[in-house]
């Protein structure tokens, strides 16, 4: 089955003929029309079984959203219509080609204490840069990390006085480069919430929609109503996701985006310029300029997430280095809400056995010892903001080149020609005041 990484999707999709007309092939050739049908068919289901097929943590239902949300715009509007997470998020999945649909690169899924992890990486034995991320961290595979202890107790505030509470995470590396995915939750009051609602409407979120997509028929649902959406049902956390891609080989921070969940759409803040920058690196007007500075000041007032990003890179690493301390736990997945007889089963035979997965393994790190010293403060050093350049995002068959000139489809870097805000990210402290101890402390128990 031939598969490819998204954001290389023109090479191939582009390639075909753009005029193809499925009934035109069907008088043609009915049998190879009734074959493509199949294909189709079977990619639908793949969907299906992959959308149900996780255990019901945030972190593994926040990938099946972005599957379900780019499988659908892909189906119904072309690539054109990708949101800007797609820049980003595309490194979780590969395409299948056959089928013509996305699909979840393997997953595997860990249970760690949040208090052994920051023990580990604010000890004096930890060295940032003796680590060789490339060995550490297996390519085409999600990393889907939930913190077992410490989600509740510990947050990651800034100098600018936001506050966050992470407590789930998911990682992956595509060659040099590793995207990092937060789910977190923002303190937050109800009276600002209340204004934000109402400064961000379904409204104006239309007006935000771009005149190509709003072409394409995207809008937003209007049965739905605008909301702060909470994380982990706790009414005073905001859920928010933060998303990082890192260069591990030119050690740079290339891209920062932040999503807070309006229920009816995504507030997005990000320092990814590409629609508001020419081929020249240029602002495209004075107001795109305003607008991508108010950005990246916005970003450093979530640092705390980004720095935190920064030592999720060495959770593969700490798992590798407690392997003997691994417990496997099986857990039910939704699977068995879409093929729960024999109707549906027959409905999905065709669909391969490593799709339709009714349990899955989580490894949990079994902690004895859970401390963390209030107001330790962790920063990373070794990887800075990328300010030399951006990535611009092309047209799926547009050809660019990378940061070494060779040549890449569907993106190309861009060498900056304007002066930038300059990031100025402090240290991030880390709030706690508890302490747990035990021999099974940590484990996360199912009946």
């Amino acid at each position: 089955m031939k598969k490819s990484r998204p954001k290389y999707l023109g090479q191939l999709f582009y390639s075909r003929n753009k005029d193809f007309d499925f009934k035109k092939l069907e008088k043609r050739n009915p049998e190879f029309a009734e074959k493509l049908k199949r294909q189709f068919d079977l990619g639908r289901s793949i969907v299906s079984c992959q959308l149900f097929n996780g255990i019901n943590f945030e972190n593994e239902n926040l990938m099946r959203y972005y599957l379900h949300e780019y499988s659908s715009r892909f189906l119904q509007y072309g690539p054109g219509s990708f949101p800007t997470s797609f820049n980003l998020m595309e490194a979780f999945f590969n395409f299948n080609l056959e089928n013509v649909l996305f699909e979840l690169l393997e997953e595997e899924s860990y249970g760690v204490s949040l208090y052994d992890f920051l023990d580990f990486i604010t000890s004096n034995n930890f060295v940032s840069k003796n680590v060789n991320l490339f060995d550490e961290i297996d390519e085409n595979l999600i990393y889907h990390i939930t913190f077992t202890s410490g989600i509740d107790d510990i947050s990651f505030k800034t100098d600018d006085g936001k506050e966050f509470f992470i407590g789930h995470v998911s990682l992956v590396r595509r060659e040099q480069e590793i995207v990092v995915v937060l789910s977190a939750g923002e303190v937050y009051d109800k009276e600002g919430a209340e204004e934000s609602i109402k400064s961000n409407s379904k409204e104006v979120m239309k007006g935000m929609i771009t005149s190509y997509k709003k072409s394409l028929g995207l809008t937003i649902d209007d049965s739905l109503e605008t909301k702060i959406v909470n994380y982990l049902d706790r009414e005073d956390l905001w859920l928010t996701i933060a998303i990082a891609r890192f260069d591990i080989e030119n050690k740079t921070l290339d891209t920062r985006y932040i999503a807070q969940d309006y229920n009816t759409s995504f507030m997005v803040t990000t320092d990814d310029p590409s629609i508001m920058i020419d081929d020249f690196g240029k602002f495209i007007t004075e107001d795109a300029r305003d607008r991508y500075n108010q950005h990246l000041s916005d970003l450093e007032k979530s640092s705390s997430l980004f720095e935190f990003a920064k030592f999720c890179m060495y959770i593969p690493y700490y798992i590798n280095k407690n392997e003997e301390k691994i417990i496997q736990v099986e857990y039910p997945t939704k699977l068995n809400e879409l093929i729960n007889g024999p109707i549906s089963r027959r409905k999905y035979k065709e669909v391969n056995a490593k799709y339709k997965l009714f349990s899955k393994p989580i490894y949990f790190l079994e902690s004895d010892n859970m401390i963390v010293q209030t107001g330790k403060k962790i920063r990373e050093d070794q990887f800075k903001v990328e300010t030399s350049g951006f990535w611009k995002k092309l047209k799926f068959n547009e050809q660019g080149v990378d940061k070494k000139g060779q040549a890449v489809m569907g993106r190309t870097w861009v060498e900056r020609s304007e002066v930038y805000y300059q990031t100025n990210v402090g240290p991030v402290e880390i709030v706690n005041n508890q302490r747990f101890d035990g021999p099974m402390s940590g484990y996360i128990y199912i009946s």
